[in-house]
């Protein structure tokens, strides 16, 4: 396999602005490209290095047509290719230098993880700069999630806990379609080149900040940081535009579902939330999280080993990072359909 692409090293991009600070001990770097690196020291894996690359938008900014399009185009980090590169060329290096690459969406960004020994890191990176200036999405692999979507869809209309899932956000976001579960016709509705424009221009083309820790000198980081992170095209600011898709209208006051589940009928489940906290506010998000933990185990005591209303009873806080209205405190719980209304009450 080959151990290099055969590509030629870029020019290293020029530094804007450079911050240390002293504890923890980051240097952060910010490029005339828009982008920014965090360094940082870590000596408890001897040999090692980590790289977390966050890329701004993907899911946040889809909308009534396109759902999914974001998770269809992350197939190509499953699959990675890139134009003017060999089939897999790009599997050969990663294989050859054991780089672990995984990549997901997030509420509003996407999340690429890399992770690799340090004398690799400067193949690991050429693959990440090849991805972000010409990856190039597998139409097989399009094909498959689309049937996988199929599967997915089915197992879902009679899942109760993803009925119930669905009909709370449904209720918070007043039906933006953004939160509803992905269905066949929305897989079908993507065409390959859909996709691979979302790739490149949603994707790729982000706003992108990224953090490099490992047992590395900090001076050879920021060295291979500016050769394949600093030198990558400029990169947009759309601040004010994600802002403009952070407030789902959701109703104000109190809100009911019911859902009726194909073959459910001896099987209930109970959702009963409140409107919390975002993550933003960390003093009253500290608190719900005692919270949480105090209405748990109140929540097993009184539901299950007093009145043997259900076998396990869940409470979570769960702070949206992306959509503050969409914070939500939430008990659930599965129990037999008759008894229901009392669990609720």
């Amino acid at each position: 396999p080959a151990t290099r692409l055969p590509v030629a090293q870029p020019p290293p991009g020029r530094i804007a602005a450079r911050r240390s600070h002293a504890a923890p001990a980051v240097t952060t770097l910010q490029f005339l490209n828009g982008a920014i690196v965090h360094l940082g020291e870590m000596r408890h894996y001897p040999g090692r290095v980590f790289l977390t690359l966050t890329l701004a938008g993907g899911r946040i900014r889809e909308r009534e047509g396109c759902l999914g399009i974001t998770h269809a185009a992350l197939l190509a980090a499953q699959h990675p290719a890139a134009a003017g590169i060999a089939p897999g060329a790009i599997a050969d290096v990663l294989a050859r230098h054991f780089v672990s690459l995984a990549a997901s969406a997030e509420e509003d960004c996407l999340t690429v993880s890399l992770a690799c020994a340090c004398e690799d890191l400067q193949a690991a990176l050429e693959v990440v700069h090849a991805l972000l200036t010409s990856a190039r999405l597998s139409p097989l692999a399009l094909r498959h999630w689309r049937e996988a979507m199929r599967r997915v869809e089915h197992d879902n209309a009679r899942n109760l806990e993803a009925q119930l899932a669905q009909a709370a956000a449904a209720l918070l976001s007043g039906g933006d379609p953004r939160f509803r579960l992905l269905t066949y016709a929305d897989a079908r509705a993507i065409s390959w080149r859909a996709a691979q424009r979302w790739l490149e221009e949603e994707i790729c083309g982000a706003p992108l900040e990224a953090a490099i820790v490992g047992d590395l000198e900090p001076e050879r980081a920021a060295e291979l940081a500016a050769l394949y992170l600093g030198s990558l095209p400029p990169r947009p600011d759309r601040r004010a535009q994600l802002d403009a898709l952070r407030s789902p209208t959701g109703p104000g006051g109190e809100a009911t579902a019911e859902v009726h589940v194909p073959g459910g009928e001896d099987r209930g489940a109970l959702l009963v939330g409140w409107r919390a906290a975002p993550w933003g506010d960390r003093h009253t998000r500290h608190r719900l999280k005692v919270a949480e933990y105090l209405l748990a185990q109140r929540l097993q005591e009184e539901l299950r080993q007093r009145r043997h209303l259900t076998y396990t009873v869940q409470c979570s806080f769960s702070p949206s990072k992306a959509y503050p209205a969409l914070s939500l405190l939430a008990v659930a719980c599965l129990l037999p359909p008759a008894r229901l209304d009392e669990a609720a009450a």
